[in-house]
């Protein structure tokens, strides 16, 4: 009896299955086939959004990856809510086999992402997406079953409005409404309900239409309703870095006005350095003074009050330094009051000069120009219309 050659008949099995596979993807990518694939695509879409989806046309490539080219997509009022050049995807061959569709890792291309919300107790224009794949229904109606291991995004726009809210002024952010242009992101979404998401940042990198420049982000976001965790978190911009190990918060998030009267989390800021023209879109009145500021600090922020403990505060010439412990109170998220027990606070006129220019504010009295340096220790209370101060003082020429 001849023996069977175990290494050719692998060789053999391993050649017909590659030919098979080529096969399958020659003929998956017929304009037939194609046309096919792009309306099945659209109209399980549909069925699952209920909303308009076109797609110009699809290919299938090795590794089971697919690309969907010229893809738009509507909202319920008919508005485009992301249009991309290329989106490309992993898609399952055994479910297609039977008629289902099946992805995995996604990346989009030159894509276009428009979101918004007309109405303060309205719903955001993408609230039905979340609503469509976090639905718990057994329901088999359509056939198809999207996760979302992988987000990549290249070159993309992103835009968030909230109508009901004023525009900000030309080169000041405002948080509702937000404009990203060459954003870059790899995401990894493992959950994402009304209630609770699960979140990896791997990479993110925009700028905002106000003129700042986020030039990586990483962070391992899990949060629900009640608590929120963040893990190795760390954010640099072409001036600033600030990092974080890791950060628990707890809240109400039954409305926005609790949040802050609830909120409790504890952590640490080492080594931070921040940049005032960082932070001028915020403040555009800092954007003249040009430093770069290094913190560290303990925090504590407890019922509309934030404590910090052995807060460093410095600029890279050392001619400003501040060691304190401070506690601010923030109502509502709006300032109150503000107590500080001042170990040391160094300034010298040069930079002194600077911050009055900056926040355009007087000359300096004249008793105080002659000073090259001003140090103060000791306590100092202030609220919104009044302030009261004992200090141990120490001037040098």
């Amino acid at each position: 009896m001849r023996k069977i050659n175990i290494r050719l008949f692998i060789q053999w099995s391993l050649g017909i299955l590659l030919v098979s596979y080529g096969l399958l993807v020659f003929a998956l990518n017929n304009s037939g086939v194609q046309t096919y694939l792009a309306n099945a695509i659209e109209q399980q879409l549909e069925e699952k959004l209920q909303s308009e989806v076109e797609i110009g046309s699809v290919e299938i490539g090795l590794l089971n990856s697919v690309q969907l080219h010229n893809v738009l997509l509507k909202d319920k009022s008919g508005k485009k809510l992301l249009e991309s050049k290329l989106l490309f995807g992993k898609i399952e061959l055994l479910p297609l086999l039977h008629g289902q569709i099946s992805l995995r890792n996604i990346a989009l291309l030159d894509a276009q992402i428009a979101l918004y919300k007309n109405r303060k107790d309205g719903n955001t224009n993408f609230q039905y997406i979340i609503d469509a794949f976090s639905s718990k229904s057994k329901d088999s109606s359509t056939a198809l079953n999207l996760s979302i291991n992988s987000l990549i995004m290249r070159r993309c726009a992103l835009s968030y409005d909230e109508w009901y809210q004023p525009q900000a002024q030309v080169g000041k952010f405002s948080p509702h409404h937000v404009n990203l242009r060459n954003l870059d992101a790899i995401l990894s979404l493992k959950c994402l309900t009304k209630d609770s998401i699960n979140l990896r940042v791997r990479q993110f990198s925009a700028e905002e239409a106000c003129g700042w420049k986020l030039s990586h982000l990483q962070l391992r976001l899990s949060a629900n309703r009640h608590k929120a965790e963040v893990r190795d978190f760390s954010l640099q911009t072409p001036q600033s870095r600030i990092s974080q190990e890791r950060l628990v918060a707890y809240y109400d998030a039954s409305s926005v006005e609790k949040i802050f009267n609830s909120l409790i989390v504890e952590g640490a800021i080492e080594d931070a350095r921040i940049a005032t023209n960082d932070i001028a879109p915020l403040l555009p009145q800092l954007h003249p003074l040009n430093e770069i500021l290094f913190m560290s600090t303990q925090f504590a922020v407890r019922k509309g009050e934030v404590r910090l403990k052995n807060l460093q505060l410095s600029n890279a010439t050392d001619r400003f330094y501040l060691s304190t412990d401070a506690t601010l109170s923030l109502p509502q998220g709006k300032f109150s009051a503000i107590s500080a027990q001042l170990q040391k606070l160094s300034l010298q006129q040069h930079f002194v000069r600077s911050v009055m220019n900056a926040l355009h504010l007087k000359e300096l009295p004249e008793w105080l120009r002659p000073l090259e340096t001003i140090e103060l220790k000791g306590n100092c209370a202030m609220r919104q219309r009044t302030a009261a101060i004992s200090m141990d003082k120490s001037f040098r020429q």
